[in-house]
């Protein structure tokens, strides 16, 4: 049977992609291409069939060191990144002042956010690669904590708010805690739960749970919802409160 909207690619004689040709959007009368060139083993060229390029320069690991776009209009825009010795990225800047890129193998916490104009994002980890912190010049500085198995114990974003989580023996989420209240997860076995072992069977907050049945093959075959009151933590009439049972036949 013939693909429908295939998008097809040409190789050059080592079996790198040299031209990507996409499928026809809704209103056009021709394809987008995509024309690779190969300028040396770490620096390759992107040829947009609109006009645009990007040239992309990789370190001898692969790890992307330099973004640069060139529009049609003859302007131009370039990213620089940073990593450190176990190739987790640590730091993102735009470029775009013509000035290099500034980078350390370590980086041991991150800068407060980031106001110079270049868009500064950084990242921090510990000696596992579980990342501990980053600084976005967006949304400002988030920090993580993890336990002994490396499960995600806490994060607080840039506004102070904290989330928190518990889990149980072998790793499944069973309370997250939220300025909201808490959400409460139960696996294995509940009331009216078929084939449950080893699945979520509920999930339960100050205003709603959900209740969840499978078939044999582990497949959501049942999804029972009860409301108890609204976002605003305002209790709901009894009749309103359901329950909405919703079920799937496969």
């Amino acid at each position: 049977m013939e693909e429908r909207n295939p998008t097809s690619f040409e190789y050059d004689p080592i079996g790198r992609i040299k031209k990507t040709t996409m499928p026809v959007a809704t209103g056009e009368t021709s394809p987008t291409t995509i024309t690779t060139t190969y300028n040396s083993a770490f620096e390759t060229t992107e040829e947009h069939s609109s006009g645009t390029s990007k040239r992309i320069v990789k370190d001898a690991r692969g790890q992307i060191l330099y973004v640069e776009d060139f529009s049609t209009d003859g302007s131009q825009a370039k990213i620089g990144f940073c990593y450190d010795i176990s190739g987790n990225r640590i730091k993102k800047s735009d470029l775009n002042d013509t000035s290099t890129m500034s980078c350390s193998t370590t980086l041991v916490g991150v800068p407060t956010k980031d106001t110079s104009g270049r868009n500064q994002a950084y990242w921090s980890y510990d000696a596992f690669g579980k990342l501990r912190a980053e600084s976005d010049p967006d949304l400002g500085v988030s920090s993580y904590n993890y336990n002994a198995f490396g499960d995600l114990t806490s994060s607080t974003n840039a506004k102070g708010i904290t989330t928190t989580l518990s889990y149980d023996g072998i790793g499944r989420i069973l309370i997250k805690s939220i300025p909201e209240g808490n959400i409460a997860y139960t696996y294995d076995s509940f009331s009216g739960s078929e084939n449950a072992l080893g699945r979520l069977v509920r999930i339960e907050d100050s205003n709603q749970s959900k209740t969840f049945s499978y078939d044999k093959l582990g497949r959501v075959k049942k999804e029972t919802r009860t409301i108890l009151a609204t976002s605003a933590g305002n209790p709901l009439p009894t009749e309103t409160q359901g329950p909405y049972i919703t079920e799937t036949r496969y």
